[in-house]
């Protein structure tokens, strides 16, 4: 699969103001969660998914609160507050922390707060209905870019109270959404290449400005859009421990297995036992003080392996018959000794495995004596 990432691929936040925001308040910030979902399956479509948690402080003027995704998607968000609510165990795994569930809040209690010992930590909020959040499809010259999902004021007025407040949500990918930040290309270039290797590119931007496209800039620019100073971006890469992590923009700052007994029932019912064979790839980037239009890219390129054991049996199979094929050919006109024709098909086996990487396959049965490794490019 060659490069099919869109031109405008960049997430972005902003906000506007209250019209009860009280003079001189403080400008409101975030620290910005990103969760990446990859789940491979041998005989069934590959499952992808998108996590964002975003946690404000200080947001006594926060008016409406707007997210850009670059890319669509058919079903509404899922509300992650209710399955936290629901399963207070996965509190800890999300924060990090020993944290435990505190009380309901908010007109209709769709929101909570969470206690860490006996002090207020923070308040998550949930209630993701039409009237508190909604979707915008953005295009650009005819052509769709992505979507604008904005929590509007009767959501955003809950998280005007000091102190920190989180919601999280999580958006289905479908083929054509999952190569905005993931596209595949085969591990070598040869027409005729068998090789197991697969590379694959990931990629999150936030606040890219060079990604952003004309229709959404004209939006960012009004007057009443302000950009959200950024204190932290968290992205987390989750990939089966197949993938092998080749190169990153940078050293992840954590890696680990996940924790398949804390995850279970936050994950799909579809990962199963896959979900005790999950890596987390952790990178941060800190701002301070929290600063506005800071860009941050997450570039990673894995490579795994890619069952193709059909293609070889087919490429043995053929390679065969065109022995036998050649044998016969030479036997009948030619009427060449046995052992001549043996040198023939041996001679085509070279030229074959010259041409493509059979030592992969060699090595695989174990005649590491007959492969000279991977050919240098």
């Amino acid at each position: 699969m060659g490069e099919l990432r869109s031109v405008s691929d960049t997430i972005t936040l902003w906000f506007t103001k209250s019209k009860d925001s009280p003079p001189g308040a403080a400008m409101p910030s975030a620290e910005m969660h990103f969760n990446l979902w990859r789940h491979v399956r041998s005989r069934k479509a590959d499952e992808d998914f998108l996590d964002v948690g975003i946690l404000m402080r200080n947001a006594e003027q926060l008016g409406t609160l707007s997210i850009y995704l670059p890319f669509t998607f058919k079903e509404r968000p899922q509300d992650l507050m209710g399955l936290l609510r629901e399963k207070q165990h996965l509190l800890r795994g999300v924060f990090n922390e020993v944290v435990e569930f505190g009380a309901s809040v908010g007109v209709g209690q769709e929101s909570f707060t969470v206690q860490k010992g006996r002090q207020h930590y923070l308040t998550c909020h949930g209630g993701l209905n039409p009237s508190r959040l909604t979707t915008r499809v953005l295009e650009d010259s005819d052509r769709t870019c992505g979507t604008i999902l904005t929590f509007e004021e009767p959501f955003c007025a809950g998280m005007r109270e000091p102190g920190g407040h989180y919601l999280r949500f999580r958006i289905g990918l479908d083929a054509a959404a999952s190569v905005t930040f993931s596209s595949k290309k085969s591990g070598s270039e040869g027409s005729l290449s068998l090789n197991w290797k697969q590379r694959e590119y990931t990629e999150i931007r936030f606040n890219e400005m060079r990604s952003i496209q004309s229709s959404l800039q004209s939006t960012l620019d009004r007057d009443d859009r302000h950009a959200v100073p950024i204190s932290a971006v968290h992205a987390f890469l989750l990939r089966d421990m197949a993938f092998e992590l080749l190169a990153a923009h940078s050293p992840p700052y954590k890696v680990r297995l996940l924790e398949a007994d804390l995850w279970r029932g936050y994950a799909p019912e579809t990962f199963g036992s896959d979900l005790g064979r999950f890596v987390v790839y952790h990178w941060k980037k800190e701002f301070d003080p929290p600063m506005a239009d800071q860009s941050v890219v997450v570039f990673a390129k894995f490579s795994y392996e890619s069952a193709k054991v059909y293609a070889y049996v087919v490429g043995i199979i053929l390679l065969g018959a065109t022995g036998s094929a050649l044998q016969a050919v030479s036997m009948s006109l030619c009427n060449w000794p046995a052992w001549r024709s043996l040198m023939l098909l041996a001679l085509c086996w070279a030229v074959l495995y010259l041409w493509t990487d059979w030592s992969d396959l060699l090595r695989r049965f174990g005649w590491a004596r007959l492969s000279k490794g991977p050919r240098k490019k």
